[in-house]
């Protein structure tokens, strides 16, 4: 199993990677993503809904994260990039795993 984010991301990133090379690897991701990360060694809690979404070249996909349980919390400008997932992931594009140059936002 991925212990650490770390290893996380290293997997996913290479579960991305094979999904551009293997069609019917990026059907299972898409149809039951849930047993396609379990197998690949990410635990996943059962009560996690899990979905994934293949974006294309000219699509910007963003995820609004749920509102953090603190509730009167200041962040500062790091701490905020990290909360919502801001930054790139080791495949590129932060919000689908794009191998184009990494940009905040694809340009927009």
């Amino acid at each position: 199993m991925a212990e650490t984010q770390a290893d996380r991301n290293i997997l996913w990133a290479k579960m991305v990677a094979r999904s551009w090379e293997d069609s019917d690897y990026r059907s299972r991701l898409l149809d039951d993503p849930r047993a396609a990360l379990v197998e690949a060694g990410l635990d996943v809690a059962p009560e996690v809904k899990v979905t994934i979404s293949a974006c294309e070249p000219d699509e910007l996909h963003l995820v609004l994260p749920p509102k953090p349980a603190i509730s009167e919390m200041e962040l500062d400008d790091e701490a905020l990039v990290a909360a919502v997932g801001g930054g790139t992931c080791s495949t590129g594009c932060s919000a689908c795993g794009s191998s184009s140059p990494p940009t905040m936002f694809g340009g927009f």
